[in-house]
């Protein structure tokens, strides 16, 4: 909500880059058909400007990971990740005797119903706990 961010006297934008992709773990060796692994990285700048005209600036680096198997006959996967991001609802996991936060850990998984329509459910974790169900309908032309 715009207006509660101006009560609260500051604004804040981002802008970020990145790249990420995946790999068939199968291509790597044939014992491990069926899985695949997924990483990403980016940069990112955080502008802050509050009401009495002051600005900070800070930059990103962005980083994930993960692991993850098709499900079925390419009817779904199951992917458990690692993203270092701390700014989103899940926050960061406390880094115990370290200071500061790490990143959020979560696992995803979709399964297709019909060649349009399928399910998702996702949790993180993070300083909060994140729960995630969705429907998703693939469009386009057939």
């Amino acid at each position: 909500d715009a207006f509660a961010i101006r009560r609260a006297g500051f604004a804040v934008v981002t802008g970020e880059l990145g790249l990420r992709g995946r790999l068939d773990l199968g291509r790597v060796a044939p014992a491990l058909d069926g899985a695949f692994g997924e990483a990403g990285v980016g940069l990112g700048l955080e502008v802050t400007r509050y009401d009495a005209d002051d600005l900070d600036a800070t930059e990103l680096v962005t980083a994930r990971f993960g692991l993850g198997l098709y499900l079925g006959c390419g009817q779904g996967e199951a992917l458990l990740w690692y993203d270092h991001r701390r700014d989103d609802l899940a926050g960061g996991l406390a880094a115990w005797r370290a200071a500061g936060f790490i990143g959020r850990a979560g696992l995803t998984g979709a399964w297709s119903l019909t060649p349009r329509w399928a399910i998702a459910a996702e949790v993180q974790a993070g300083s909060a706990w994140v729960t995630t169900l969705a429907v998703r309908r693939r469009g386009g032309a057939r």
